[in-house]
């Protein structure tokens, strides 16, 4: 039922900009979505306030409600502000937990994402520890305008933050229906932190992965460039990342070669303790995904099977 009402609402949605001038449109940069504790959905959005003239600079408007689906949600929220709605400026969506473990409500809120108009497909996705409202309240409290905070810590970070890469509207449009890690943020007392990530099989939560084991995700998926990465007082960053996969003749052992270029960014940077760290790092995170979790969300084999994992660092 709850898939009908979703589908049905999204001619809520699905309204583009038309004529209407920007003062007179809710320009949404940021929004979450719960689960709320009558089993429906809250949303929460975060709009830009604009103040001066001509839409000058301005902070960030919150305002949460709740729907039998997202639409439904969206539109009582839309009903409370005299202003139209517009999602062509929306930079992050954050889905929070309950949703995540509610299969039904996830796949519900992925049609929502996909097939309204306005949002943009490079629009970044993340999963949150706990529910997304705290974060999109954090988010309007930061000292960027209109609270684009997750959007520039993506454009200014996210290369180089070691345990968190980045995730899109269309990314999810491309592995919603297999194995993927989504990118993980929470808050604690109105700071917010992106680290670690949610390991998905379809629409099902299986687990999630702490931020070194997302670390050990990262090298496999080679999307690791700029990284820096300590150990005591040592660091150094790795500037290119290379993997190579191979299987015995009976296809029961996966052997991953990684290797890796780094620059040392401290006196006597020692590449033989940042191999074997590495190399923990990533049978860990193997570990949990292909053993404990039993999902291909890094995309290198079909069923649970011994790993080999060899990390060769050299210094450019």
């Amino acid at each position: 039922m709850k898939k009908l009402v979703a589908v049905i609402g999204l001619c809520f949605m699905l309204t583009g900009c038309g004529a209407a001038e920007i003062s007179e449109r809710d320009m949404v940069v940021v929004m979450g979505v719960d689960k709320a504790y009558t089993d429906t959905f809250r949303a929460t959005v975060g709009s830009a306030v604009l103040t001066g003239e001509n839409g000058g600079k301005g902070k960030l408007g919150v305002r949460s409600s709740e729907g039998e689906s997202l639409p439904s949600a969206l539109d009582e929220s839309d009903r409370a502000d005299a202003l139209s709605p517009f999602y062509g400026q929306l930079k992050t969506v954050i889905i929070g937990e309950g949703v995540l473990k509610d299969e039904e409500m996830l796949e519900s809120v992925t049609e929502v994402l996909l097939k309204n108009n306005d949002i943009n497909m490079r629009t970044i996705v993340l999963g949150c520890k706990g529910e997304s409202e705290a974060v999109v309240k954090a988010v309007s409290k930061k000292e960027n305008e209109y609270g684009l905070y997750i959007w520039d810590y993506y454009k200014n970070l996210g290369e180089a933050s070691g345990d968190t890469f980045k995730m899109t509207v269309n990314d999810i449009a491309v592995e919603k229906g297999n194995g993927y890690i989504l990118p993980a943020c929470e808050t604690k007392d109105d700071d917010i932190k992106i680290g670690g990530g949610f390991v998905m099989d379809g629409f099902t939560l299986k687990g999630s992965l702490a931020g070194e084991e997302m670390l050990g995700a990262m090298l496999i998926k080679e999307d690791i460039k700029n990284t820096v990465i300590s150990y005591g007082k040592e660091a150094g960053k790795i500037k290119s990342n290379k993997r190579k996969i191979s299987f015995t003749d009976k296809n029961d052992v996966c052997r991953i070669d990684i290797f890796i270029k780094v620059q040392p960014l401290t006196e006597g940077f020692d590449t033989k303790r940042a191999e074997d760290e590495l190399k923990k790092h990533t049978e860990g995170a193997l570990s949990k995904i292909y053993g404990e979790y039993g999902t291909d969300a890094l995309g290198i084999a079909d069923k649970d099977m011994d790993f080999q994992v060899n990390v060769f660092m050299a210094v450019e």
